[in-house]
């Protein structure tokens, strides 16, 4: 089932989604889901209330339980735009990567320190983010809007995404330029290898 909306009511949540193999819509009631197949990643989720949270970034109320802290929800939400922007440049030159996406997780790891979540979800979530161009044209907005300081580091988590394989393709070359002129706009100051 491709999701397209998690709905909330009092007592439960509800998949909105269409049955892939069938193109048809399904509502389906999370309470009565035995497990969720994650078919970007392959992970399976014993408890759909955990896939909800964990993998879809919806915070979940478990009054019934007392479960350990996770805060994936708050990390998604504090980092959205920018890991947006980071996967869409991993992606850019027609390869993923791995070590352009480790790059990208110690940056959000860095970023998001002060929260409490696993290194599976944070890897499960990158692995399956596939920006496209508007969504990054929309997220790279967002970011250069954040404090300096988080701009700063930023453009460091960029540069070494692109620089990683010891060179730049066209592509990275075209967006590191236009990504310069903003940020001198902006007074920032920015030397590229280029």
């Amino acid at each position: 089932i491709m999701i397209r909306r998690v709905i909330r009511n009092k007592t439960d949540f509800y998949l909105d989604g269409v049955a892939m193999d069938i193109r048809a819509p399904r509502l389906i009631k999370a309470s009565q889901i035995l497990e969720v197949r994650d078919i970007t990643t392959g992970r399976v989720y014993q408890n759909p209330m955990d896939f909800i949270e964990n993998r879809l970034g919806i915070p979940v109320a478990h009054p019934e339980e007392k479960k350990a802290q996770n805060d994936f929800a708050k990390v998604i939400e504090r980092t959205a735009q920018e890991m947006t922007v980071l996967m869409y440049l991993v992606a850019i030159d027609g390869q993923r990567d791995k070590r352009e996406r480790e790059i990208v997780f110690n940056y959000i790891k860095s970023r998001t320190s002060d929260l409490i979540y696993s290194d599976e979800d944070l890897n499960d979530y990158l692995i399956s983010l596939a920006p496209d161009t508007d969504s990054f044209s929309v997220a790279l907005g967002h970011v250069l809007q954040k404090e300096k300081a988080v701009v700063q580091k930023f453009i460091e988590a960029v540069l070494d995404v692109i620089m990683v394989d010891g060179k730049i393709d066209p592509r990275e070359r075209s967006f590191l330029v236009r990504l310069m002129d903003v940020l001198e706009k902006d007074g920032y100051e920015i030397t590229l290898p280029i």
